[in-house]
């Protein structure tokens, strides 16, 4: 199994579900990158998971790419806004925030995903 680096969030997520499974990650070639990832994959080094969004937004041709599904996987990825509390902005980034919150629960909740 390929993963990302090990600092990534995503890789506790995966190395957890590779000893539930019995599979091996592939310590010798980590990504830097979901993009590195995906050409690792593409080059026949091993298999890897890959974020729905990443797929939807960043693979517009498969390329010998075989994309499938993985139902009631719970794997997951945090996401913040951070600014300084002091900020002069802070009234925008609040604002901000609620905008991204309104928009994910609109459009990303149960979203159809294109694969």
């Amino acid at each position: 199994m390929l993963t990302l680096e090990e600092q990534y969030s995503s890789y506790h997520q995966i190395e957890f579900l590779c000893r539930e499974l019995g599979a091996t990650i592939a310590r010798d070639y980590e990504g830097t990158s979901l993009d590195a990832l995906r050409q690792m994959v593409m080059m026949r080094m091993g298999i890897t998971f890959l974020p729905a969004l990443y797929i939807n937004s960043e693979v517009h041709q498969l390329q010998g790419l075989s994309i499938r599904k993985v139902e009631k996987l719970q794997l997951y990825r945090t996401h913040v806004l951070a600014w300084r509390i002091n900020s002069p902005n802070r009234s925008f980034y609040r604002q901000l925030a609620e905008l991204i919150r309104t928009l994910v629960k609109t459009n990303l909740h149960n979203a159809k995903l294109n694969f």
